[in-house]
């Protein structure tokens, strides 16, 4: 919230100085919890599951939306909270959006292309008998 404050009411749109400090902490803090999580073998909530799935596109997608509301001056009707809220509610829209119809399908694809063409780990990877299959003819 502190590079949402530097970002609309201190005017400041670079992003070292606005994100940088105040959000690297926060993600330290979260990526502790979530890997401390995983490794006692606890699961998450549906929603923060959700917001993992989106997180790549709303990451890639935030800054376009903050650049382009902090572009507008006196357009927005909205108080600086209001400006803020609509602001993170637009990026979380548009990031579920450009997942559902760009991410998810090409990671889909991409997956089921993998599962296709067998891969030179797999195949040089001890069998269940203890053996070591046959490595794949050179192409």
């Amino acid at each position: 919230m502190a590079g949402w404050y530097w970002i609309f009411v201190q005017g400041s749109t670079d992003p070292q100085f606005a994100r940088v400090p105040t959000f690297g902490l926060g993600a330290a803090l979260l990526i502790h919890a979530v890997v401390s999580a995983e490794i006692e073998g606890q699961s998450f909530s549906p929603l923060l599951e959700w917001f993992g799935n989106i997180s790549y596109t709303l990451y890639v997608v935030h800054y376009v939306v903050i650049k382009w509301v902090a572009s507008f001056t006196g357009v927005w009707l909205l108080s600086t909270t209001g400006t803020i809220i609509a602001s993170i509610l637009l990026s979380i829209a548009l990031a579920y959006g450009l997942h559902v119809t760009i991410e998810a399908p090409i990671l889909s694809w991409g997956r089921k292309l993998s599962l296709t063409r067998p891969c030179k780990s797999t195949l040089d990877a001890p069998s269940k008998e203890g053996g070591v299959r046959p490595s794949a003819p050179a192409e």
